[in-house]
C-alpha cells in the first residue's frame, strides 16, 4: 500500500459524502469530457454510460473486483491524498483490440488470471492518463489540482493506497464500442475533499461554467454539435374538412402569399429567419434574406 495515514469517518461522515452537489456537476462534467477524449483515443462509435457517483468503504469496493484488473494509482498532491483509476479486464482486452486494429485479441492472450503484460500496462497508463487530465480540467472550475499516476498494478488489493475502513467517492463508467464493453472506475478518497467541501457543498450556479475556459468551451463545442430539425415554411391556409375529402390527386391548392413572398425558416418549430425560394440543380433551396436568431 502506498504510505497513507488512515482517517475515522463516521456514518454521518459517509451521509456527508453523499451530499457534494457541486462535486456531482464536476463529475458530469469530467464524464462528457472523458466521452470526447476516448472517442479520440479509441473509437468514434464509443459510448459512454455513467452511474449516480456513490460514497463506499474501500474495502466494500474492492470485493467486487476480479483479478485481474489493471489499477492506476495516482497522488493528489494538493490534497495529500491518492486516488485510483481502475480498468477491469474486459475493458482492457476490449480497449486493447481497438488500439491494435480492432481485429481480436488471439485467444492466447485471454487466458483466465493471466496478468498483463508491461506492454499492456503501459498502454492502459495512457488511457489512465488522459482520464486523469480531464478529471483535472472538470475540477479547474473550483480549484487548480493535479492527479500524477505513480504506479500500475495487476492486483487491485495490493494497490489499494488505503485500509479497507477509508471511505472513498466512487464514479463508476460503463465503456460500449459494438460488441465490446467493460467497466472504468474513478475512486477519489474522501478524506483528501475536506479542503475543498466548502466549493463542493454548495448549489451549483451557472456562472461558475463561465468563469472557466474549459467548460466554457465544452458547452460552446457540445451546442454547436447539437442537431436541429429545420423546416421551410411556404404559407398555411384554411380549407373546410368536405374540401379536403374531396381533393384529388391533380387539384392545386391556393395560398394567399404571392409567388415573390419570403418562406419561413424554422427550427423545432420556431421562426428563425425568412428567406427567399430558389432552386439548386434538381433540389429546392431557400436564400436568407435577413438575420438568423432563435
Amino acid at each position: 500500500m502506498v504510505g497513507a495515514m488512515k482517517i475515522d469517518i463516521t456514518k454521518d461522515e459517509m451521509t456527508k459524502a453523499a451530499q457534494l452537489p457541486m462535486l456531482e456537476k464536476i463529475m458530469a462534467s469530467f464524464v462528457n469530457e472523458a466521452t470526447d477524449s476516448l472517442r479520440q483515443q479509441l473509437a468514434q462509435d464509443l459510448e459512454v454510460f455513467a452511474d449516480k457517483m456513490i460514497p463506499i468503504r474501500l474495502g466494500d469496493y474492492n470485493e467486487g473486483n476480479s483479478f485481474p484488473t489493471l489499477v492506476a494509482v495516482f497522488h493528489i498532491p494538493e490534497w495529500h491524498g491518492y486516488g485510483m483509476v481502475v480498468i477491469q479486464k474486459d475493458l482492457v482486452y476490449a480497449m486493447l483490440e481497438l488500439l491494435l486494429g480492432g481485429g481480436g485479441l488471439a485467444p492466447s492472450l485471454k487466458v483466465e488470471g493471466r496478468l498483463f503484460t508491461n506492454v499492456e500496462k503501459s498502454i492502459m497508463e495512457g488511457i489512465a492518463s488522459v482520464i486523469l487530465n480531464d478529471l483535472k480540467c472538470a475540477f479547474a472550475t473550483i480549484v487548480n489540482i493535479s492527479f500524477i499516476i505513480q504506479r500500475v498494478d495487476n492486483n487491485p488489493t495490493y494497490a489499494l493506497p488505503y485500509d479497507g475502513e477509508e471511505i472513498v467517492i466512487l464514479q463508476k463508467m460503463k465503456l460500449k464500442s459494438g460488441q465490446r464493453s467493460g467497466d472504468i472506475d474513478l475512486v477519489l478518497p474522501y478524506h483528501a475533499l475536506r479542503s475543498v467541501r466548502s466549493l463542493l457543498t454548495r448549489p451549483f450556479s451557472n456562472h461558475l461554467l463561465y468563469q472557466n475556459n474549459t467548460w466554457k468551451e465544452h458547452f460552446i463545442d457540445t451546442i454547436n454539435d447539437s442537431m436541429v430539425n429545420i423546416s421551410v415554411e411556404v404559407n398555411n391556409t384554411q380549407m373546410t374538412l368536405g374540401d379536403i375529402s374531396n381533393a384529388k390527386v391533380g387539384d392545386t391548392l391556393i395560398t394567399s402569399k404571392l409567388a415573390d413572398d419570403d418562406v419561413g425558416v424554422k427550427i423545432n418549430g420556431s421562426l428563425i429567419a425568412k428567406g427567399r425560394l430558389g432552386k439548386i440543380g434538381d433540389k429546392l433551396a431557400v436564400q436568407l434574406n435577413g438575420p438568423v436568431g432563435c
